[in-house]
């Protein structure tokens, strides 16, 4: 790939292979809130929907969120403990990251990814950045660029999700979106006209 010395990483859905692992978190976080449980099922018809419709189509009041994801943290530990790598992610991460530089840049806990990484020993990031919440990736990047005093133009963040996509746009970071991880193929097409990653093994024929 030409002209670039950085990739960041999302963690969840990228790297981290954590999907029925959040239905699960979620099942135990929404009692409290007298909100339904998911299924994989119902979850599937809203993969079609951008994540704020997606909240809304579950009968989940927008006011709700932060206290979602508040909880969510403080019991994510033991539910990602679950959790694995994507198949084959860990050899792709030490191969690339011999000729690039790699980050992370999610919207999960920091102590948790590194513990997640520690586990299963994955040592290949320079940094981690993290910033629990939803929205706003778009600020957490351009944190990561000025703590690490990068060069827009050196970076390609590769995520899994719309809001990935959106948050690199307004801040005119390139981005390579894959398709295996939170938001269905199809969804990504529809909202995204450039290439899509169907696949660890074709993200490491891109990026090699």
């Amino acid at each position: 790939m030409k002209h670039k010395t950085t990739f960041i990483f999302d963690f969840d859905g990228t790297i981290a292979n954590t999907f029925d692992v959040m239905i699960d978190l979620f099942n135990t976080i929404v009692s409290r809130y007298n909100i339904k449980p998911i299924t994989k099922e119902l979850l599937d018809t809203y993969l079609d929907l951008p994540l704020k419709k997606r909240i809304k189509a579950h009968g989940v009041k927008y006011r709700q969120v932060p206290f979602l994801v508040k909880d969510a943290l403080s019991l994510h530990e033991p539910f990602l403990k679950q959790a694995t790598p994507f198949d084959g992610i860990k050899e792709i991460l030490i191969t690339i990251s011999k000729k690039y530089t790699l980050y992370i840049a999610s919207s999960n806990k920091k102590e948790l990814i590194e513990s997640f990484l520690h586990t299963h020993d994955i040592h290949v990031f320079k940094k981690v950045y993290a910033k629990p919440t939803l929205f706003g990736k778009d600020k957490l990047l351009l944190s990561l660029l000025k703590k690490e005093q990068l060069n827009i133009e050196d970076v390609l963040y590769i995520g899994d999700e719309l809001r990935d996509i959106e948050a690199c746009e307004k801040i005119h970071m390139d981005i390579l979106p894959v398709s295996y991880g939170y938001d269905k193929p199809s969804f990504l097409m529809k909202n995204y006209h450039k290439y899509i990653i169907d696949s660890p093994k074709a993200l490491y024929e891109y990026l090699k």
